[in-house]
Parts: structure tokens; C-alpha cells; sequence
């Protein structure tokens, strides 16, 4: 169940930090939704935009899975960069 919320999660991420950006998205922004917590240089709307279809994801798992146990409510942390700032703080980059 958590891969296949976190193969969805990943897939849509990558097509929104991969759209063109302006060069000079260096600073890190903190998000946060009812379930997720956002680090990115993506900017505050495309963060957003990602926290928004997260949450989708998340509700429409939890609304079609068959087995009774409830889903965790801790907050997931996701980091996501687009340059190269990502090597710097140990996380994987998004090319």
C-alpha cells in the first residue's frame, strides 16, 4: 500500500519540479498539508500543486483498500530539489 502511494507520489513530483522553472530558485520552501510536510525550491505553488495531488493519492488509497486497518496519520516528510543545493544536505536529486 505505502509503495504504491509513494511510486504515485514520486512519479507526479518529478513532472512538476521537472517543468521549467526560473533559474534563480535557490530557496528552500516549507510546506505543509493535513499528511504531508514539503521541502522544496520548487517554489510555493508548484509545492502546493504537489501537496494537493499527495493528498489526493492519500484519500483515494485509503477510500479502495481492501484490508480494515487504518492508515498511520503521521505526517510524511518529503525533500525535493531541482539543482544541485540537493547533494549538499544529503538527498537524492531530481534530474
Amino acid at each position: 500500500m505505502h509503495s504504491v502511494i509513494g511510486r504515485c507520489a514520486t512519479a507526479v513530483l518529478a513532472g512538476v519540479l521537472l517543468s521549467p522553472m526560473a533559474p534563480a530558485a535557490e530557496q528552500w520552501t516549507k510546506l505543509t498539508s493535513s499528511h504531508f510536510e514539503l521541502y522544496t525550491t520548487a517554489g510555493e505553488r508548484k509545492g502546493r500543486e504537489a501537496l494537493l495531488y499527495f493528498e489526493q493519492v492519500r484519500d483515494f488509497s485509503n477510500r479502495t483498500r481492501s484490508s480494515g486497518k487504518p492508515v498511520p496519520n503521521a505526517r510524511v516528510r518529503i525533500i525535493v530539489s531541482r539543482g544541485s543545493e540537493a547533494r549538499n544536505i544529503g538527498h537524492r536529486q531530481i534530474d
